[in-house]
C-alpha cells in the first residue's frame, strides 16, 4: 500500500465524466491506489473487492474503470490470473498538504493492514456504520407542593434577610407566614422565594413599626403553688 498515492487521489482534481460521476471515479482511484505496491506503480485488486470496498454496483465500477482509463489516470493489462492496473502517477496532484504528508511519513505499528484498511474506509463493508445516540439531560420537574412541615429559615435566608436591613421580627414573620399557608393550603414550587417575597412585603408595609405578636400567658404551676396552707410556727 502507498498511502502517497492515497492522498494525491484524494487531492486530485477529476474532471466530469460521461454516465458516471465525479465521486465514483474518485473512490475507485482512491481505491486502487490503496491496493496499490509500494513501489506505486501497480496493483491487482479483483473486481468483486472493488465493489465490495466501494459499495457500488458491478455496472458502476465497469463504468468507472473505463471513465479512469479514457481519462488518462489508469492503465488495465490482461494477466493469466487477472486484471492489472497501472497508475498513471504523473496525473495524480503533486500537493500534499503539509500535515497530511507528516502523517504519511509516519511509521504506524501495532495496526494489522486489515484494521489499517477499515479505519479508512468504514463502509467498505456490508456493516453499516452505527453512530452513538447522545441523549440531552433532562432537568428534574418540580411541581407544585404545599409548605413541608419542617420548614425553617436557612442560615442563607438569614443572612439575606440581615444584609436587606430588615427591621421586622424574624421570627414572628416566619411563624405567621406558616401559620398562614397552612391554614390557606396553597402550593408553590420554591417556598424559601415565597418566604422572601413575604418579607419585602412586609418591611414595605410595616416597617419597624408593626406591633408585637400578644403571647399567650404560661399556666401556673397550681401544684406547687402555696395558698396559705403551710403550717407556720409562731
Amino acid at each position: 500500500m502507498c498511502v502517497e498515492l492515497v492522498i494525491r487521489a484524494l487531492h486530485t482534481q477529476i474532471p466530469k465524466p460521461a454516465g458516471s460521476s465525479v465521486q465514483s471515479l474518485k473512490l475507485i482511484l482512491t481505491l486502487l491506489c490503496e491496493h496499490a505496491n509500494s513501489d506505486g506503480g501497480s496493483c491487482f485488486p479483483s473486481h468483486k473487492r472493488l465493489k465490495q470496498f466501494s459499495g457500488m454496483g458491478n455496472d458502476a465500477v465497469n463504468n468507472a474503470l473505463k471513465a479512469l482509463q479514457e481519462l488518462g489516470f489508469i492503465k488495465k493489462k490482461r494477466t493469466q490470473s487477472s486484471n492489472q492496473y497501472l497508475i498513471c502517477v504523473e496525473k495524480l496532484t503533486a500537493e500534499i498538504p503539509r500535515i497530511l504528508r507528516a502523517e504519511s511519513q509516519t511509521p504506524v505499528t501495532g495496526i494489522s493492514e486489515s484494521d489499517n484498511r477499515n479505519s479508512r474506509f468504514p463502509n467498505s463493508g456490508n456493516e453499516p456504520v452505527i453512530k452513538p445516540v447522545i441523549k440531552p439531560v433532562k432537568e428534574p420537574v418540580i411541581k407544585n407542593h404545599s409548605i413541608p412541615d419542617d420548614f425553617t429559615v436557612t442560615d442563607e435566608m438569614k443572612s439575606w434577610f440581615a444584609e436587606k436591613g430588615f427591621t421586622l421580627d424574624i421570627q414572628e414573620e416566619t411563624e405567621e407566614f406558616i401559620e398562614y399557608w397552612k391554614s390557606e393550603g396553597g402550593k408553590k414550587k420554591n417556598w424559601q422565594l415565597t418566604w422572601k417575597n413575604r418579607m419585602r412585603d412586609q418591611q414595605k408595609r410595616y416597617g419597624a413599626s408593626k406591633p408585637k405578636r400578644a403571647t399567650k400567658a404560661r399556666p401556673e404551676n397550681f401544684a406547687n403553688k402555696d395558698y396559705g396552707e403551710t403550717k407556720v410556727n409562731f
